[in-house]
């Protein structure tokens, strides 16, 4: 009898991992970044670290390690309290060890504040996206300068309170009613 036929196995599907960051990158900045496309593009139990190791004074509750796609949601809610006018990506590409490496800036201004940074942040992100999933599992943000965006978020001063006077009591000029009387008469 002849051999069996050896089918040769169809070649295991790739995941470009640059190109899912960067279809979420796509997503978020044009507002469509829904639930349907964050269960598409992220695991179940995604962690996004965007505390650095930095321990936020004024920003505190937003700059905190998120778990899971409800935590991934919260963060993108975050970040709808900050405008980035300028936000761009200077470098998004895997390298040697699997990971995506993302190079970004921006000159954000805090809403709640209407603070603005003085200069353009530069940061760098590490995505882990899973190759056989192709979803990101998790997201590791390296902040620039972390105490100047935490600035951003620091509560105006308080406008100082009045100081109340007391107005001096004004005096009638001093009246000479034999004038006064000798005029009428």
């Amino acid at each position: 009898p002849a051999p069996a036929a050896v089918e040769a196995a169809a070649p295991a599907p790739t995941c470009d991992k640059a190109a899912v960051v960067g279809e979420l990158f796509q997503l978020w900045g044009s507002g469509k970044l829904d639930a349907a496309a964050t269960e598409r593009l992220t695991s179940s139990d995604v962690v996004v670290d965007a505390k650095d190791g930095h321990e936020w004074t004024h920003a505190k509750d937003g700059y905190v390690v998120y778990s899971g796609r409800d935590g991934f949601a919260a963060w993108l809610k975050f970040l709808t309290g900050i405008q980035f006018p300028d936000f761009a990506v200077h470098k998004m590409a895997e390298n040697a060890a699997g990971t995506v490496d993302v190079a970004v800036s921006f000159t954000p201004t805090v809403i709640a504040t209407g603070k603005a940074a003085a200069k353009t942040m530069e940061d760098s992100h590490e995505w882990e996206v899973d190759a056989a999933s192709c979803k990101v599992t998790k997201v590791l943000f390296h902040w620039g300068d972390a105490a100047a965006l935490d600035a951003l978020w620091e509560p105006a001063s308080p406008p100082p309170a009045p100081v109340e006077t007391t107005a001096a009591p004004t005096t009638a000029p001093a009246c000479d009613k034999a004038a006064v009387v000798g005029e009428l008469f």
